[in-house]
């Protein structure tokens, strides 16, 4: 799955272990150069039956929390990125153009 949001481009790999990789780079990036950031050993989770899912990678003190949207309102963007640290919400961004 590869994402963009206004600053970033995200993409997120099935590994063999059955769990996840995040990589991503600032928008400004081609994705052949190296990421500027990796979190492996994700973890997909699905909400109910309507098709909506999200993937949870944990980087020390930060969660990354890349919802994919299936079900939503008319005006939902197909995916959502929020950064957490504990509680608090650090960035909330949507997608605004998917790739693949």
């Amino acid at each position: 799955m590869i994402w963009e949001t206004e600053k970033f481009r995200i993409r997120i790999d099935k590994l063999e272990n059955a769990s996840y990789r995040y990589a991503s780079w600032s928008i400004e990036k081609q994705m052949n150069e190296k990421p500027d950031l990796i979190i492996n050993e994700g973890e997909l989770t699905f909400d109910g039956s309507g098709g909506n899912h999200h993937f949870i990678f944990k980087n020390g003190k930060y969660i990354y929390q890349c919802s994919v949207i299936m079900m939503g309102e008319s005006n939902s963007p197909p995916g959502l990125l929020e950064v957490f640290r504990g509680e608090n919400i650090l960035l909330k961004a949507n997608v605004i153009k998917v790739l693949e």
